[in-house]
């Protein structure tokens, strides 16, 4: 972005900024448990402190500084509500954006879309609604409209999928279902989902030189 004429330090800062930074990984560790917690998955305190801890090093290596690095989920939000005091409203950028990311399901590709293509397009139709729905039980109406989104969505996708996660938690901790045996399925479902949204192409990927903390043992 410093590369680009329309782009104004003095207007909005440093583009790769402390304060975004840290906003960002704390996105992925406070944040990100609050919403598994409210779509009815059971956190455990130890899972919670693995949880910040990973993304406290991800922050690291991303270049936030050590004194902007927390432990917890609580120290995660007060922290994440500084930052947010530096944020302008939303303009008309925030919905492009907003409306942009809403669409990502419609970009997806599931191994089965040639075999059942209108299938393949109406199941797209479903995430992108469910997206939506989910989207609606974190944000107001105000909220939605200011990011582009329709305001007439209800949550019911998680009313009708949460309780369903609480009961199936419930029932493999009281049953101590084999964590090993989870794991995998949950690591299959995941790398599914990677292909359909990443699709098989190759990827270009950073290499880090030596000096790269990544490289420090």
């Amino acid at each position: 972005l410093q590369t680009r004429k329309e782009w104004d330090n003095n207007e909005w800062g440093i583009p790769a900024n402390q304060t975004d930074m840290v906003a960002t990984y704390l996105a992925f560790g406070s944040v990100l448990l609050l919403g598994v917690r409210l779509g009815g998955v059971i956190i455990t305190p130890h899972e919670s402190r693995a949880v910040m801890h990973l993304w406290k090093y991800a922050g690291w290596l991303m270049g936030v500084e050590e004194k902007w690095l927390v432990d917890s989920e609580m120290e995660g939000f007060r922290l994440l509500r500084h930052t947010q005091a530096t944020q302008s409203r939303p303009d008309w950028t925030s919905k492009e954006l907003g409306e942009a990311l809403s669409k990502e399901p419609f970009d997806r590709i599931y191994p089965w879309k040639n075999t059942f293509p209108r299938l393949h397009k109406l199941y797209l139709k479903y995430e992108y609604h469910s997206h939506l729905s989910l989207t609606r039980l974190f944000l107001s109406r105000e909220q939605m409209s200011a990011l582009g989104l329709p305001a007439w969505v209800l949550p019911w996708y998680p009313a009708m999928t949460t309780p369903l996660r609480i009961a199936r938690g419930v029932y493999q901790r009281a049953s101590r279902a084999d964590k090993r045996t989870l794991e995998k399925k949950g690591r299959e479902q995941q790398i599914y989902r990677m292909k359909a949204v990443f699709g098989e192409r190759e990827h270009g990927i950073i290499q880090p030189d030596k000096n790269h903390p990544a490289h420090i043992g």
